[in-house]
């Protein structure tokens, strides 16, 4: 048994033989760790999530922290699994208006209170571009997908939302297990724009884009520094991707 402390999310992580214990150290980490656990509950009754190739863990809230199974982190790229995720959402054919689908609250209010030129220009982007619209982990990457038993499972839920879209995942996966990504995931977008225009309509990296921005908005605490860098990354998003 070891124990490991999350300094970004204030939480114990205590590894077991069999089994992982997460314990909230602050108020903000408890509420954090009950959005997981519930969470949990709603993606296991998700058909999405659930085949002979991946799924998502049963999870017992014990005090005010979780317990889940341990499995053991997958490799970056493991393309194997990008294309399990893909085959679950195939049925998926029919678009939506972006601005029906998602509601930025974060990011608008941000627009009104930093950027409010932009504000028209941002709903026009909403308005006139339709997604495939599904249910989403809405963190995605290798660190948060475990294998157990030659089956996948994914972890840390605490953006998952019902109603987003899994090619955001995908795009999100893609991202933070490239070897170009250094800590910062629009500088490798604007570096490497290209190379995911070779997998990605352009039209899905610019909702994504917003999503992410709002993602960020809404989850982490917001001083001077972010507040800068989110108002130079909208910038060069309505200047140079619109």
């Amino acid at each position: 048994m070891f124990i490991k402390f999350n300094v970004k999310s204030k939480t114990a992580i205590i590894n077991l033989y069999f089994f992982i214990l997460k314990i909230p150290l602050t108020l903000n980490s408890l509420r954090s760790i009950r959005r997981e656990i519930k969470n949990y509950r709603i993606i296991n009754k998700n058909s999405f999530f659930k085949n002979d190739s991946f799924g998502v863990f049963k999870v017992f809230s014990i005090y005010f922290g979780l317990i889940l199974p341990k499995g053991k982190q997958i490799l970056p790229n493991d393309k194997q699994f990008l294309q399990y995720y893909s085959k679950s959402f195939q049925n998926i054919t029919n678009k939506e208006k972006t601005s029906s689908v998602f509601t930025f609250d974060e990011l608008e209010n941000f627009l009104k209170k930093n950027l409010i030129k932009w504000i028209d220009e941002y709903q026009k982007v909403l308005d006139n571009s339709y997604i495939l619209a599904s249910p989403s982990h809405g963190d995605l990457h290798y660190k948060n997908i475990v294998i157990l038993k030659k089956k996948y499972y994914l972890i840390d839920l605490n953006f998952f939302n019902e109603k987003g879209s899994y090619l955001f995942d995908l795009i999100n996966y893609k991202i933070f297990s490239s070897k170009y990504y250094k800590g910062n995931w629009f500088e490798l977008i604007k570096k490497h724009g290209k190379k995911f225009h070779k997998i990605i309509d352009k039209d899905y990296l610019k909702i994504f884009i917003l999503w992410k921005i709002n993602n960020d908005l809404k989850y982490t605490k917001i001083d001077k520094f972010k507040t800068e860098k989110y108002k130079n990354i909208l910038k060069y998003f309505f200047n140079n991707l619109i």
